[in-house]
């Protein structure tokens, strides 16, 4: 019980924009977890927003992209099964666009024990939102990122 009062102090210390984040990602990210495990990926629909701009590092927006990417992990770690990467990072894709902002969908693989694994993530110029810094350099990246071509 000192765990949830221990998770709704923090939900209480979030300003209202992340707060609104926060419960609207464990309403969407389920329906988003169905949708791919249904439908698949491309079902999702992945198109350039309008008015959609790649950031150039702005450090301002990187912030506030892996303040989201931090917040959805957390609800996704909550109210997802283990094994959520790609639902998690669809996610955190769209919530993005939807703010102005394309992030790169990223996709890499490493070999563990013999084991192939997968792994996705979201990038904004370049830098993992969602994930460790050294992501790529843990699974190695597909050449090409997953984000829509215009």
């Amino acid at each position: 019980m000192n765990s949830w009062r221990h998770k709704a102090d923090r939900f209480q210390q979030l300003d209202g924009p992340s707060r609104r984040l926060v419960l609207g990602s464990a309403v969407l990210l389920p329906l988003f977890w169905a949708r791919v495990k249904l439908l698949g990926r491309c079902s999702l629909g992945q198109h350039h927003a309008d008015g959609a701009m790649r950031l150039q590092g702005d450090a301002a927006s990187l912030d506030a992209a892996a303040h989201m990417g931090r917040l959805v992990n957390s609800v996704a770690h909550f109210v997802l099964p283990a094994d959520n990467c790609l639902t998690r990072s669809l996610y955190l894709q769209w919530l993005l666009r939807r703010r102005g902002i394309l992030g790169d969908l990223l996709l890499g693989v490493q070999l563990e024990n013999g084991q192939l694994r997968a792994h996705a993530w979201v990038e904004v110029a370049g830098y993992p939102v969602n994930d460790a810094q050294d992501v790529a350099e843990r699974f190695l990246p597909f050449e090409r990122s997953l984000s829509a071509q215009p």
